[in-house]
């Protein structure tokens, strides 16, 4: 048997609370700033090991904890650059085959592209000599777009008007139509 209308709005409901899901946990995974928000604590965890292996117990002389620090932070230093040097090629297979993970990547780059560079004193200057012609070509459109509104308002009046005249006569051709029909439906049954 056949799925009812409500069926139907409940599965398309969850499928489209799931594709929510789905979306934000890939923006999530994809967002330039969680990427390096991940791997910021990947490095703050690393150290964090590292200060407890050089706090924790003192079953070792001095001697072998130092070595061991010495190799720790070294291990540490080469993991974290390795995680920089990496970052690309992750973000590039990750994104890989995903025009949407490509264009929010590009998209936050684009913002923290933004905010690091200022704007140049030219870009300043250009904005201020152009500010006078767009505000002037934007109130020239608007002033057109009323011209082209109030041009054809009459003509679509008249076309409504049109409609509702060929709307009507149909309605009375049909109901004629009807009439005859049940006459001759009557007629019919009385034979």
């Amino acid at each position: 048997m056949g799925k009812t209308a409500d069926q139907l709005r409940n599965e398309i409901d969850a499928q489209r609370e799931e594709i929510s899901r789905d979306l934000d946990a890939l923006g999530d995974r994809v967002s330039p700033g969680r990427i390096i928000d991940r791997r910021t604590e990947a490095v703050r965890s690393r150290f964090r090991d590292a200060r407890e292996a050089v706090m924790g117990s003192n079953s070792q002389g001095s001697s072998g904890k130092l070595g061991e620090t010495k190799d720790k932070a070294t291990d540490l230093a080469q993991s974290a650059a390795g995680e920089i040097t990496g970052m690309p090629d992750r973000v590039r297979s990750t994104t890989e085959g995903n025009p949407l993970a490509v264009g929010l990547v590009a998209f936050g780059l684009g913002l923290v592209a933004a905010t690091v560079i200022p704007t140049s004193r030219r870009e300043e200057q250009l904005t201020e000599q152009l500010q006078p012609h767009l505000e002037r070509a934007g109130t020239e459109l608007g002033n057109a777009g009323r011209e082209v509104v109030d041009n054809l308002r009459p003509q679509a009046e008249e076309a409504v008007a049109h409609v509702k005249e060929q709307a009507t006569d149909s309605g009375q051709h049909l109901a004629g139509d009807a009439k005859d029909a049940v006459g001759e439906t009557a007629r019919a049954a009385r034979a």
